[in-house]
């Protein structure tokens, strides 16, 4: 019989035994760079989280540059949203003899981000070279709205160029923020709140560049000035988005990060391998990855056994006869190189292995008398009382993954702990099963987006009557509403005094690292659809004319900061509780991308709802 793997048992002393002890399961054999990984066909991702867990000194993790490459990817994810809702009007007034197109463009903006999202739900949102390509086409699109959409002679043709082209800035916004959003869920410290940051100060961005350009250097009132304007706004945002991608191709090749991209490409594998199970439980793929460090499960009092190496190019393979009682323990068989194991696999179980366990080598007839598993690199989990078993030199170590067979003939059976390490790691829950863990706080996303844009911009400041306004008092409010929102993005991480551990996780549900502005999910959902009352003073500001107080310049800068604070606060909030409903690294992959369907498709119902609203600046 020829089994390959190796069996290690890690000292009680937390010494680290073996060269290459532990490394996780992968379907390439490649890294994202072309590095040719070790033969277990996984990435050296192990090493460093075998260290770990043996005791060894681990390099600290900085997440200095991790954050602010979040902060930059949020940014760039929405600049050039926001240099399209504030110089839209002024395109419209000047080129489009002042047709109201802002909703129908913003609207098809994030219609499309919704379309993306779903794609990165199907086929993955953590691929760096996809973010990278999204960067650059946001560029080159960012460039031609002000050729495409200022100078054709034809106004219908520049109507249906901007929206052409809101179409592919809404791809690429799409692709920044599910895949940062996913990607930031899965480092070392979760960098989502970094990505909303990001996003509020892209605002912050907009309105100091356009407030500041319009009153010193372009006259936005003219043809000439808001054509400066434009070009201006968008060859900035396309400098922007050049430098992010360059900036995050360089971050995703660090070890922090290609070890988060590379376990969750172990998970997904294993999700795999988990789906394409055989139901007659002759041919079962068992994969337990490497979830849950040594020192937690001594302190549970549990022992670990690491079972490692892999094969060169394919999963381990163990043949138990069913007239055994006991397990045959893999022995291991050098390849003859300094890493890893070989397979020595003969033409007869080669045979088995590529037509299954039921048809000899001849192909003669059904085979009975053996079963098969497949058992991947990882840790099993045992109990204290079959430890000094394991120690007794007449009985041998049990196989990860391994089968108990009956005797009566009725199929292998999956042993108690390799179903209590899928019970815990569940590699295998289908995305509509995270859909439904995670509906709950999308649909907060949902409602949270909706109130935000069926009230900005098209109702206030757009349809508001206005009693004397000031000189570009647009210009004004679109400001207030980007400034306020980036300081409502910051408003989850500010500490107003120092709170213990207790009165944070105990008290108000928290963890101890939260700010007193990061809301409890009970005070989160109270406080979100408290934000609905914001329809009345919006309405009433419609509605009304000449009435001093409602129709009051100043106050609509109070309802405007009011709104965008609380669009940045509990949008924050609302990511980060609907990206972290579930637990899993590759779970997160798909709620990642679902948060990011779930905020423009609430942008998008806001929108659209809104154009029926009549225009009155």
């Amino acid at each position: 019989m020829a089994v390959s793997g190796c069996s290690t048992q890690l000292p009680s002393n937390g010494a680290r035994t073996g060269v290459n002890d532990l490394y996780f399961v992968s379907d390439s054999l490649n890294d994202d760079r072309g590095h040719k990984l070790d033969q277990c066909g996984g990435s050296p991702v192990g090493r460093p989280a075998l260290a770990e867990a043996s005791g060894q000194q681990a390099p600290a993790f900085n997440r200095t540059i991790p954050y602010l490459l979040f902060v930059f990817v949020g940014a760039n994810s929405l600049v050039n949203w926001t240099f399209v809702i504030q110089t839209l009007p002024f395109i419209a007034k000047s080129f489009l003899d002042g047709a109201d197109w802002n909703n129908t463009v913003l609207g098809s903006f994030q219609a499309v981000e919704v379309l993306v999202q779903v794609l990165l739900v199907r086929f993955g949102s953590t691929s760096a070279s996809v973010v990278v390509v999204a960067g650059l086409i946001n560029a080159v699109a960012g460039l031609l709205i002000p050729a495409l959409t200022l100078y054709p002679s034809n106004e219908v043709t520049r109507v249906w160029m901007l929206h052409l082209l809101c179409l592919v800035l809404g791809v690429c916004s799409g692709i920044y923020q599910g895949s940062a959003l996913a990607i930031a869920s899965i480092l070392p410290d979760d960098f989502v709140s970094s990505v909303s940051t990001g996003q509020g100060l892209a605002g912050f961005f907009g309105f100091a560049v356009v407030t500041g350009t319009s009153f010193t250097v372009f006259d936005i009132d003219t043809r000439q000035g808001t054509e400066g304007l434009v070009w201006l706004v968008f060859s900035l945002s396309a400098a922007i988005s050049v430098a992010c991608s360059l900036a995050f191709l360089a971050a995703m090749r660090q070890p922090w990060a290609a070890a988060s991209l590379a376990r969750v490409k172990a998970e997904k594998a294993a999700a795999r391998v988990e789906r394409h199970r055989s139901p007659s439980g002759h041919w079962l793929r068992i994969t337990v990855p490497f979830r849950r460090r040594s020192d937690q499960m001594e302190a549970e009092g549990k022992n670990v056994v690491y079972h490692c190496e892999a094969p060169s190019c394919e999963p381990p393979t163990i043949r138990m006869d069913q007239d055994k009682e006991t397990h045959k323990t893999p022995e291991c068989r050098p390849c003859g190189q300094s890493d890893g194991f070989a397979v020595h696999v003969s033409p007869k179980e080669r045979h088995s292995e590529l037509h299954g366990p039921n048809t000899d080598a001849e192909g003669s007839g059904p085979r009975v008398d053996e079963a098969w598993t497949s058992v991947p690199c990882g840790p099993t989990i045992s109990d204290d009382s079959k430890a000094g078993d394991r120690d007794d030199g007449d009985k041998k170590p049990e196989v990860p993954g391994s089968l108990s067979v009956a005797r009566g003939g009725k199929g292998p059976t999956e042993n108690t702990e390799v179903q209590a390490a899928r019970t815990h790691t569940g590699p295998g829950r289908s995305w509509v099963q995270v859909f439904r863990d995670a509906l709950p706080w999308l649909s907060l996303v949902v409602l949270h987006m909706f109130i935000s844009f069926h009230l900005f911009p098209k109702v206030g400041p757009l349809s508001w009557h206005y009693a004397d306004p000031p000189k570009n008092y647009l210009v004004i409010l679109f400001g207030i509403f980007c400034v306020f929102e980036l300081l409502g993005r910051f408003l989850p991480d500010v500490r107003l005094f120092k709170r213990t551990a207790k009165e944070a996780s105990v008290k108000e549900g928290r963890g101890p690292r939260d700010g007193w502005f990061f809301l409890s999910r009970r005070v989160f959902v109270i406080t979100e659809f408290a934000r609905i009352l914001f329809f009345v003073p919006f309405l009433l500001g419609h509605i009304l004319s000449n009435v001093p107080f409602i129709n009051s310049f100043y106050w609509y800068c109070i309802l405007i900061a009011l709104l965008s604070l609380t669009q940045g606060w509990l949008a924050t909030l609302a990511f980060f509780y609907a990206v972290n409903s579930v637990s899993s690294a590759a779970e997160r992959e798909v709620t990642g991308p679902m948060t990011a369907i779930a905020s423009p498709l609430g942008c998008v119902i806001g929108l659209y709802s809104a154009v029926p609203y009549r225009a009155s600046a």
